[in-house]
């Protein structure tokens, strides 16, 4: 595939889908006035509601969408060039998108999936099953701030490209300029269809919407990856960002190499030679391009990698002991952390007790309990890999049925001067590597069920958990 975009002509195929996925068009809209009438504002929509909607029934959905079905014979008018077959809510509550990408894959489904949640939209283009397009409308995910974020063009160049061109054909542009070759430009478009695509699957609280298109424009593309490949990096991907978003809360985190003891501690490269083999190349090299402190979106610009590859090197490079957050300085100092009570304490510990014993149940059934607790085990005394909790995770011992020992949490808790933020965020760490533990065991199936039923229960933090002072 990638030989393909030293041709002359490579990207020729994708103008046609470029234009239709950033034409604008006017949404069809209507409006409810008080007494009862509909006001449509564009001629298109009072046409169809004429033709269609003259008497209608209104079908009783969830909230935030509404469906309309004609009562009459339907007339022999021509298809539109894009028509809504399928349509369902974002998250929990309605028909899994996932489950429905799979299922436009294996029925070598052409359309486009849309979804939206407020004034965010993702669209994924399929020809026949496979991903061939995808756009957005997040400013930051656009294919101009995709390439200035992953350092291959300066925002010099991108305001001169969009000067030129306003915010269509930008990757045409910048090859013609001379800022990019067309290879880097088809490995860059790639990956941003992938962002898009793990993005999709991640949004929560809108609504999707699946249509039919006009088969020969989404024929056109250069593009053509398998959409059962990107659902199974994408679900990989959103399984670890649950571990690594316990410390890498944002892309706007900022980060400095742990400064050496004046008592000589063991050496950056021996820290590193600890790494697993898959991380230790990464790690060298963030390491050598980190300049005094950086943040996520910085990093990813001189390193030329995605925001889930970044994150995942820096979380791994804190529990090591190799990285340290770093606090800015205009946000004043630092309110000391005071010591939670141990009523406090008790309601942290009692949710992610129960997320626990609802792992060691789940493990149990398939008899791999003894494995799963050898693990966490092996966790806990992991003092290199536990970072700024590794004083407090010593102190936690797990019962039979998987519950926390309280007493010596507690101890350890006052001895820290650890508040109620301090002590979930310890113990976020544990219940995301005991998860992760467990779905391996227990499989696809099994895992994603267990999955869903601890993120309802670490869910209840929010409601106990008091406010960090």
């Amino acid at each position: 595939m990638n030989d393909r975009a030293d041709w002359p002509g490579a990207l020729l195929g994708t103008d046609d889908l470029e234009a239709l996925a950033e034409a604008p068009g006017q949404r069809l809209t209507v409006e409810l006035l008080p007494d009862g009438r509909m006001r449509a504002p564009n001629p298109q929509t009072r046409a169809i509601l004429r033709d269609r909607l003259r008497n209608a029934e209104v079908l009783s959905t969830g909230r935030g969408w509404a469906v309309l079905r004609s009562l009459e014979p339907p007339t022999n008018e021509p298809p539109p060039e894009r028509e809504v077959v399928v349509t369902g809510s974002l998250g929990d509550s309605g028909i899994s998108v996932i489950d429905f990408i799979g299922f436009l894959a294996t029925g070598y489904q052409t359309g486009v999936l849309t979804a939206s949640s407020g004034e965010l939209e993702r669209s994924v283009y399929f020809a026949k099953g496979d991903v061939v397009w995808a756009s957005t409308n997040a400013p930051d995910e656009r294919l101009g701030e995709f390439l200035v974020a992953r350092g291959k063009l300066t925002r010099d160049q991108l305001h001169a490209v969009i000067s030129q061109t306003g915010n269509t054909k930008i990757g045409r542009t910048c090859v013609e300029r001379g800022f990019i070759s067309a290879h880097t430009l088809w490995i860059m478009i790639q990956a941003q269809l992938q962002e898009i695509f793990a993005r999709l699957l991640s949004m929560n609280g809108g609504l999707w919407a699946f249509a039919r298109v006009k088969a020969e424009v989404l024929a056109e593309s250069q593009f053509q990856i398998s959409t059962q490949g990107l659902l199974v990096e994408a679900l990989r991907r959103l399984d670890e960002l649950q571990v690594y978003r316990q410390r890498v809360r944002s892309a706007k985190l900022r980060v400095q190499r742990v400064r050496p003891g004046v008592d000589g501690q063991v050496q950056t490269g021996d820290l590193v030679l600890r790494l697993e083999p898959s991380l230790k190349e990464e790690a060298t090299q963030l390491l050598r391009a980190l300049p005094g402190s950086a943040t996520i979106l910085e990093l990813m610009r001189l390193l030329g990698k995605g925001e889930f590859e970044v994150t995942r090197i820096v979380y791994h490079l804190l529990r090591a002991n190799l990285l340290e957050i770093v606090h800015d300085v205009d946000t004043g100092p630092i309110p000391r952390r005071t010591a939670v009570s141990k009523t406090e304490a008790k309601e942290v510990l009692d949710i992610y007790s129960m997320a626990l014993r609802e792992m060691f149940e789940a493990v149990s059934r398939i008899s791999r309990l003894p494995q799963f607790s050898a693990a966490i085990s092996d966790f806990l005394r992991d003092e290199s890999g536990n970072g700024a909790y590794a004083a407090l995770l010593r102190s936690v011992q797990l019962h039979a049925d998987g519950s926390l020992d309280e007493e010596p949490i507690y101890t350890a808790v006052d001895a820290l001067s650890m508040n109620a933020q301090g002590l979930s965020d310890a113990l976020s760490e544990l219940l995301f590597f005991a998860l992760f533990q467990a779905t391996e065991l227990l499989g696809r199936r099994k895992g994603d069920d267990l999955a869903r039923r601890i993120k309802m229960i670490h869910g209840l933090l929010t409601q106990t958990r008091p406010a960090t002072p």
